[in-house]
């Protein structure tokens, strides 16, 4: 009997974390398709690298200017940048990022998209 129960919540568990991240994906895709229906280009810099916990934990944050406003996000961005922590060759690097124009702070960032200069 108890055996039964803990398979039932773990299914409801399971079935839980599914609807939230369906959920956030979902947000996330309404968010990218506002951004691309009203956006603007400009150039995002990476000004600071980190690893939080084990394994995907691989953030950048980044600053990007509108205007003469400076806003500063912080993006998992899976392995792109992970041997950036042992050299910091990540940061500085330039990428084209698109914002919002109704809200700058509502960005998609590129980081297939590097700014060579």
């Amino acid at each position: 009997m108890i055996g039964i129960k803990r398979n039932h919540i773990e299914i409801i568990g399971v079935i839980i974390v599914l609807l939230i991240s369906v959920f956030l994906w979902n947000s996330r895709k309404n968010e990218i398709e506002e951004i691309s229906k009203n956006s603007l280009p400009t150039v995002a810099i990476i000004i600071k690298h980190e690893v939080i916990g084990i394994g995907d934990g691989y953030y950048v944050t980044y600053r990007y200017n509108v205007g003469d406003r400076e806003y500063i996000k912080t993006d998992n961005y899976s392995r792109k940048f992970a041997t950036c922590y042992k050299d910091s060759s990540c940061i500085g690097l330039k990428f084209r990022l698109y914002y919002n124009i109704n809200d700058p702070e509502k960005c998609v960032i590129n980081f297939n998209q590097e700014i060579l200069e």
